[in-house]
């Protein structure tokens, strides 16, 4: 690799304010920043890296060695430069990323290929991209996801990360206006107070039975020493079962922080609790399909809106 001024970056030093760019010898690349600015003696970027790319060489025959060479065999079929004087590209397995990282494509990979990381939830810290520089060498260390350090939803513009428990019996579902089923459910959200404002509930018709469970999983939070979770619920009807608040941690089991059971009137309650936890954990709402004395079940909609979560101890 050499500098803009043709000497190795290596061979020299350079005074503050100087600027460097950055370029690889014939048939490699260059991955990372082509600049760097010299600082009060620091560099403001990583130094780069030149590789050699076999991503669009992989048309060549199994038994070539193939890359960039001085003088390679031109090949008209597949207009790869094949030769058998060429060093093997070589490959990485898995990419670097921490948990709840997506990696696309996924492994195995070979030298040069790109990779891209996103989040299930939360947003990246660091590259969203990397590179294969072979025998599992990486451009950058892999990157992490953003713990988001509060909760706060009205459901307005969609679920805020709130993902459903795919292992449960049914789905909570995003709704607006009244449940389909009579003498049930909200008409209305809590945080417009208007049939166009959307909350959460689950809908207990056929085909659901007596005690299926639907839960609603927030995104991950970060320990705390003390938080409160405040929310609105809605329990009317005949045959409303029961709702559960519980946080779900990695390596203890899910505590059940909040319970109520049966019709609590047509009208939207507050709701709230500390929460104090050790680890990471996520806040779980769980609705059970409850029946009257008639065996009813259809009678139950459970609703919530407008959950949040504050610093300090809650004081109702």
């Amino acid at each position: 690799m050499i500098a803009s001024d043709g000497i190795n970056p290596k061979n020299r030093d350079y005074a503050t304010g100087s600027t460097v760019t950055y370029q690889c010898n014939p048939r490699r690349v260059l991955g990372g920043s082509i600049t760097n600015l010299c600082t009060n003696n620091v560099w403001s970027n990583p130094a780069p890296v030149c590789y050699q790319d076999c991503v669009d060489h992989q048309n060549c025959s199994d038994n070539v060695e193939f890359g960039y060479c001085n003088h390679p065999e031109y090949v008209e079929d597949n207009q790869e430069y094949c030769t058998m004087s060429c060093g093997f590209c070589t490959t990485c397995s898995e990419a670097p990323a921490s948990q709840n990282v997506t990696s696309t494509p996924t492994g195995p990979y070979v030298q040069g290929q790109r990779v891209n990381y996103t989040c299930e939830s939360g947003s990246i810290v660091g590259e969203s991209l990397n590179i294969c520089l072979g025998e599992d060498q990486w451009l950058n260390e892999g990157p992490d996801c953003s713990v988001p350090v509060s909760l706060s939803c009205d459901f307005e513009s969609g679920l805020c990360d709130f993902t459903d428990d795919l292992s449960a019996e049914f789905s909570w579902t995003l709704n607006n206006g009244s449940t389909r089923s009579q003498a049930t459910g909200p008409s209305a959200d809590h945080t417009l107070g208007t049939d166009e404002g959307h909350y959460m509930y689950i809908e207990t018709s056929a085909p659901r039975q007596l005690n299926d469970k639907a839960r609603l999983v927030s995104p991950t939070l970060p320990p705390t020493v003390g938080e409160c979770l405040q929310f609105y619920y809605h329990m009317n009807g005949s045959s409303i079962g029961t709702l559960k608040v519980y946080l779900k941690k990695t390596t203890l089991p899910n505590e059940v922080i909040w319970s109520l059971s049966g019709s609590q009137g047509d009208v939207w309650h507050y709701g709230s609790e500390t929460i104090a936890s050790t680890e990471q954990f996520q806040v779980v709402f769980e609705g059970t399909v409850g029946e009257n004395k008639d065996q009813e079940l259809f009678r139950g909609d459970i609703a919530i809106d407008d959950v949040t979560t504050e610093r300090g101890y809650c004081t109702t």
